[in-house]
């Protein structure tokens, strides 16, 4: 890797381990030799099966155009790409590298980033979706201002996809402005620049790169479905969690919980939300453990961000020490 990819690294870590040592000294508990290890290997398949979910809905969408990449390739790409998007604030990084990565493996640009950006607005839009429901299923656990907060996020990241989508005039000059916001981060941070360029350009395209992809929709319910049972995973993952730690906690409730989460942790600045993201977490599970676990939090940010990483750090040292491969 290069110095910078390691240089995004060390600061999400960073970040991890200040979150990490806050909830310690909170609850002054760190200890893994109670552990229920069988529940540890129930969670580690949510997490593989979940990922190969992600990937398997991108490979529908790929196959529409007749370009075909084995399963297990794209798992491997798309925890490469998570590498990136997770060393890089509001994970941005992540469609830029995941082009790249296809376009090594004879995806053409005009072809993987439509489909990049197909894929993510649908998962936008379901999220959206999503939001809204949530915002009255935990009215009861927060009360109405984080009803507000889901409710009003869900809102705008939908009329936001409407207006990705629309070919108005105004639509055009929302996404310009948006397009300027990334042009300006790619100055800012020329490390960045890029990618940032490559994001921004998407915002103007965007409606006329996804007509080819609108044609042919026989990818859309395969993709969906897919997009759909990686969220379902990934929201059931805390349970298996609170069982390692030998706490029964209502399923439906924890996935939820951890579903309404989700929603925000993609705004969080820091490099994949670390540091916020534990700190958030151990406030929000107070509520089914009755304080702070840094064991819980430590679990549950290894399997939805640590080992992806993880994962993604090795492909893609793999990718660079063997390209051929």
């Amino acid at each position: 890797m290069h110095k910078k990819h390691w240089i995004g690294f060390i600061i999400a870590c960073l970040f991890s381990i200040v979150g990490i040592v806050y909830l310690w000294n909170q609850s002054g508990q760190f200890s893994f030799l109670e552990l229920h290890y069988p529940w540890i290997v129930v969670a580690f398949l949510l997490f593989l099966f979940m990922w190969f979910c992600d990937a398997a809905a991108l490979l529908f969408i790929l196959r529409s155009h007749r370009k075909h990449l084995p399963l297990l390739t794209l798992f491997q790409l798309t925890l490469s790409a998570f590498f990136f998007g997770a060393i890089t604030p509001f994970q941005i990084g992540m469609i830029p590298a995941l082009t790249s990565f296809l376009s090594n493996h004879n995806i053409q640009v005009d072809i993987a980033l439509p489909s990049l950006l197909l894929k993510s607005t649908l998962n936008g839009i379901l999220r959206a979706i999503i939001s809204i429901g949530l915002a009255f299923y935990v009215k009861d656990l927060f009360g109405w201002h984080v009803v507000s907060i889901l409710f009003g996020y869900g809102t705008a990241v939908f009329l936001g996809y409407i207006l990705l989508l629309n070919r108005s005039r105004l639509a055009a000059q929302v996404r310009k402005k948006f397009s300027q916001f990334f042009y300006w981060i790619g100055d800012t941070i020329p490390l960045w620049k890029t990618s940032m360029q490559t994001v921004g350009d998407s915002f103007i395209t965007f409606p006329k790169t996804m007509d080819p992809l609108l044609k042919n929709t026989s990818w859309m319910p395969p993709t969906i479905s897919f997009i759909l049972l990686y969220w379902c995973l990934l929201f059931s993952l805390p349970y298996p969690l609170f069982r390692a730690l030998q706490l029964k906690v209502p399923f439906i409730d924890v996935a939820m919980l951890q579903a309404a989460y989700y929603m925000f942790q993609s705004v969080l600045p820091s490099p994949g939300g670390s540091g916020m993201a534990e700190v958030g977490l151990g406030y929000v599970y107070s509520l089914f453990i009755g304080g702070s676990s840094p064991v819980f939090i430590f679990l549950l940010r290894l399997f939805t961000f640590y080992l992806p990483l993880s994962f993604g750090g090795i492909f893609l040292f793999f990718r660079i020490r063997f390209p051929h491969k």
